[in-house]
């Protein structure tokens, strides 16, 4: 099974010169094709995307998570300041009806 393998391989420098039969000589190593090139081209994109998709998708989920909680806080803290406000106003009608009951 390897003595094909042997026969027809020889090993070199730069990788493996397969020995043709037909010729008696050593071709170097077989050149892939244009379309073989584009096609690892191709899957080398789509791998990339892939991750650069998955990566952009985790950025928005953090960065929409920081948002909402900044508008929770916001929210809180404005809901405080609204029933103060809201107290203070209720004190000054309360004085002004004190004046206006005076005059």
């Amino acid at each position: 099974m390897f003595a094909n393998f042997f026969r027809c391989a020889v090993p070199c420098r730069v990788g493996i010169r397969h020995f043709s039969e037909a010729t008696g000589a050593i071709a170097g190593p077989p050149k892939k094709s244009a379309g073989g090139r584009l096609t690892g081209f191709a899957t080398g994109i789509a791998f990339a995307s892939l991750i650069f998709y998955y990566q952009l998708h985790q950025d928005i989920w953090e960065s929409t998570a920081k948002v909402e909680e900044a508008l929770t806080s916001f929210q809180e803290s404005s809901v405080e300041e609204n029933s103060l406000l809201r107290h203070r106003v209720s004190v000054l009608e309360k004085e002004l009806a004190l004046v206006k009951a005076k005059m």
